[in-house]
């Protein structure tokens, strides 16, 4: 600091960041050339009791959706299950087997999942006995099924298409679903032909 006058007084400010909880003590001190005649006031120390408040803050993810997963090992997963005249639904060896008794229908199952905009889906499938209709892949499902896409793979024709939501509608029977057929992959024929998985 620059010389004082006599009798002057200049005020200092300190400026701290605690980093725990106690006491900071400052102090500071003045000297002169001159003698002083009460030097007990040369030296002011300040103390001061520092408490931090640590403030918790729950984090809670909006939305948050993990991965599906179902190898259908846990037949409390939360897969449909039941039994009507049309349809039986259940856990089997280890899949989840659709059993139609009326050909004339589609039957739409929802997985346990979380609703998503943008993902990728993966499953292994395959029709038990003899040829018959199709069977397929819902996805991009809206409300109680008023939209969706279609993957359905058909085990007489062998073929499959891909309907958009405008022609996917439940209640009508795949026959009657308009969709441009392709080819299956050869892989995909040989197994629909042998009953494997597909």
């Amino acid at each position: 600091m620059s010389e004082l006058p006599v009798a002057a007084s200049r005020t200092l400010t300190v400026a701290v960041t605690p980093i725990m909880d106690g006491i900071i003590t400052n102090t500071a001190s003045v000297v002169a050339d001159q003698p002083d005649p009460t030097p007990l006031n040369n030296t002011a120390t300040e103390s001061t009791s520092v408490y931090l408040y640590y403030l918790h803050v729950s984090l809670i993810a909006r939305d948050y959706c993990p991965a599906f997963f179902d190898d259908f090992s846990n037949p409390s997963s939360g897969w449909s299950v039941g039994e009507d005249d049309f349809v039986r639904v259940e856990y089997l060896g280890g899949e989840y087997r659709v059993l139609s008794k009326n050909g004339d229908y589609i039957y739409l199952f929802r997985a346990p999942a979380c609703p998503r905009q943008n993902y990728t889906v993966e499953m292994d499938a395959r029709w038990v006995g003899g040829t018959g209709d199709s069977y397929g892949l819902l996805f991009g499902i809206t409300g109680n099924f008023s939209q969706y896409y279609m993957f359905d793979m058909n085990t007489d024709y062998r073929m499959f298409r891909l309907l958009p939501p405008a022609e996917a509608r439940p209640g009508r029977p795949p026959r009657r679903v308009r969709g441009l057929w392709g080819p299956l992959p050869r892989a995909l024929c040989r197994r629909a032909a042998t009953g494997g998985q597909g």
